[in-house]
């Protein structure tokens, strides 16, 4: 196998390592914080080969710029390179694998002082226009800006994952899920390496259990969307506040430099004063002694004075001396400035990020600070081999957070603060809801379609083929099957499945002939051929009250899926009703988990993923429990009703989980297939 070969399944298998578990995450930041000019892939690579890295650049910029010798034996860091036109490897090497030659330099690493704290507080708050409440420490500065970042650069950095989860644990996740995980993840993981690298406790303000849906990342494929988001971020913040530690840096130096000078004049000018008064006494006192005659001659000698005139002169000439070089020492260390951060070819980078562009270019210097060599990786924000789809689902962001279990995030709003008058009033005055686009474009095709009703080439088998298929996320159909097991209206019913489906679309090859199937907020269609969009005549229309009854009557009459997939639906719901639990525990307030949870549970739940889903699916198979949570629930919506703030966020809303586990509670009575249906689907699946 060949090295670059064995970099690649490095890389595969450590992002499989540091997602393992929050403590494995932020040991990998611990080193990233350190490196963070390098690319996230950089990053890893390092961490895998040398976590203890402080300061990496090339062997020619070692020797080159800062003439430093990298030491015998060294081993290189292999990273990729991907200025070729096929990639290679590059190597760089940390700085104590290297030794400093006469004239060699050491690279400048800035370090925030802890009386610095309080300007750096203060340029962030201006510079990211920072609420009073967000700037009283540092830590809160830190964490509002990286939270704002996240927020502003989110919809980029979350591109394309959907079409990245095949295979790992996202896959099991709603998109609303992943959206507000992932949000979570970033946010807190830009804010643990701004902190690590400004010599802060990122753990003042977070707890490991904060990084627990790190496990959901447990490919290289999504991780690497997640690690762009944080390395990037970090990075625009980094430089940021690094050049504003050696701008402060520099200007103590320059007021030190300043006072050195004022302290050392003073002193030389008062030993001047000084020895002027002793030359002074001492013509005095020859003064006197010329006046006082011989009386004090044959006393004092010339050689008695001497030696103390002598002295003092040699002295203050001395002195003089010392102080001058003294001055000058100090006026050579200053101009031996610390090497300034690199100024790049390209602009630099805005504090804010929203324009801010890839941070190639900028990588593979240590730390940042070791200028003359550009990075040469190229590694961008996205994942290798990434394609896109046939058809592409909106979602519904904002309704569902874990769709499989229908629990809806957004409620029904209306005039808040209003009278009953005012309100009716407000009612009177809103304009009519007119049908959307899609709704007028659906009535005239009905319409058009409704004259050939016996024409339309879409057989009835066809129509079932499709819809047993159910809609186009993981899980659908089991969602479908173990819905319809419950006691509803037909209007519940029929919401469900419109709510599943959402908006999206399908193709199909059935007895040789091809379909192709959109499904939107008027319902369903199903054309001959690759669109729906072009057919009028050729095509079938179902509503969704049409949708929910055929499935239910499929469903009733065992023709609508294997016995096999049948009895998965409960264990489904089972695994989802779970996470959802684990999910909402984790949104919780400080202190809430403990009265909604049993003593007994709080400990497994305060385990690590896929762990904490097992130890509560097994729970809600216990009915005793089941009925006492559900007990908890309620009081939970209770006083979420009454105080929102008892959930840090409101993506899994109390009283829709309530709702929803106390119909989990309630009996369903199992489909049963028949043995025709089962045979017939197989033959048509293979």
């Amino acid at each position: 196998m060949s090295k670059l070969q064995d970099i690649r399944n490095l890389i595969q298998e450590h992002a499989v390592s540091v997602s393992s578990s929050p403590g494995d995450w932020m040991d990998y930041m611990d080193t990233a914080s350190r490196l963070y000019r390098y690319s996230f892939s950089d990053q890893l690579l390092i961490h895998a080969q040398r976590p203890d890295a402080t300061a990496c650049a090339s062997l020619e910029l070692w020797n080159e710029k800062m003439l430093r010798w990298v030491n015998r034996g060294a081993r290189g860091i292999a990273l990729f390179d991907e200025t070729w036109q096929n990639t290679k490897l590059r190597y760089v090497f940390d700085i104590s694998d290297t030794h400093m030659v006469a004239g060699g330099r050491s690279p400048y690493l800035w370090k925030m002082q802890e009386h610095q704290r309080e300007e750096i507080l203060t340029h962030l708050a201006e510079v990211y226009a920072l609420e009073e409440k967000d700037a009283a420490t540092l830590q809160d500065a830190l964490m509002a800006v990286a939270r704002e970042m996240v927020n502003d650069n989110l919809e980029e950095y979350l591109d394309g994952l959907e079409y990245a989860v095949e295979g790992t644990y996202l896959e099991d996740l709603d998109e609303v899920t992943i959206r507000s995980d992932f949000r979570q993840l970033a946010t807190d993981s830009v804010y643990y390496l701004l902190s690590r690298r400004c010599g802060l406790d990122p753990m003042e303000l977070l707890e490991e259990e904060d990084f627990m849906h790190i496990t959901d990342y447990n490919r290289l494929s999504v991780l690497t969307f997640l690690g762009n988001a944080a390395s990037q971020l970090s990075e625009s913040i980094l430089i940021d506040i690094g050049k504003t530690v050696h701008k402060i840096s520099l200007e103590e130096a320059r007021k030190e430099v300043e006072k050195s000078n004022e302290r050392n004049y003073n002193n030389f000018t008062t030993l001047m004063h000084e020895i002027k008064d002793q030359d002074a006494e001492t013509k005095k006192e020859e003064n006197i002694e010329n006046e006082g005659g011989n009386d004090y001659g044959t006393d004092i000698s010339s050689q008695g004075r001497l030696p103390v005139s002598e002295s003092d002169r040699r002295r203050g000439r001395s002195d003089d001396r010392e102080i001058w070089d003294a001055a000058e020492d100090i006026s050579e260390r200053t101009q031996e400035q610390p090497l300034s951060e690199p100024v790049s070819d390209r602009e630099a980078e805005q504090p804010s990020g929203t324009d801010r562009e890839s941070s190639t270019g900028e990588n593979g210097q240590p730390d940042g600070e070791i200028t003359g060599e550009e990075s040469g990786t190229g590694q961008g924000s996205r994942s290798d081999g990434m394609d896109s789809t046939h058809e592409r689902t909106d979602g519904n962001s904002g309704r569902e957070h874990l769709d499989g279990i229908g629990i809806q995030l957004v409620e029904d709003t209306r005039e808040d603060g209003l009278s009953k008058a005012e309100e009716e009033i407000a009612s009177a005055l809103s304009l009519p809801e007119y049908p959307t686009a899609n709704e007028q474009r659906r009535q005239i095709e009905e319409r058009a379609a409704a004259l050939y009703a016996g024409e339309i080439p879409i057989p009835e088998q066809v129509v079932d083929e499709i819809l047993r298929t159910g809609g186009n996320r993981k899980a659908s159909q089991l969602r479908i099957i173990y819905n319809f097991m419950s006691e509803q209206t037909p209007e519940e019913y029929t919401e469900f499945v419109k709510r599943e489906y959402r908006k999206g679309g399908k193709g199909f090859q059935i007895d040789g002939n091809e379909y192709s199937v959109w499904f939107d907020e008027t319902g369903m269609q199903i054309a001959v051929g690759h669109t729906v969009t072009d057919h009028i005549l050729d095509k079938a229309f179902l509503s969704w009250e049409d949708v929910s009854g055929r499935i239910h009557q499929l469903l009733d009459q065992g023709e609508y899926a294997p016995q096999s997939v049948l009895d998965a639906a409960r264990s489904n719901a089972v695994k989802e009703h779970a996470q959802a639990l684990a999910y909402m525990k984790g949104d919780m307030a400080e202190g809430v988990a403990e009265i909604v949870f049993d003593e007994e549970d709080l400990p497994h739940l305060r385990s690590i993923y896929p762990e904490i889903t097992d130890y509560l699916e097994e729970k809600l198979e216990d009915p005793q429990w089941l009925s006492e949570l559900n007990e908890r629930l309620d009081a939970l919506a209770e006083a979420y009703e009454e105080n929102h703030s008892i959930m840090r966020f409101h993506h899994y809303n109390p009283i829709n989980i309530s709702k929803q586990f106390q119909k989990f509670a309630d009996e369903v009575i199992p489909y049963q297939a028949t043995f025709a249906n089962f045979r017939d689907i197989v033959s048509r699946l293979f």
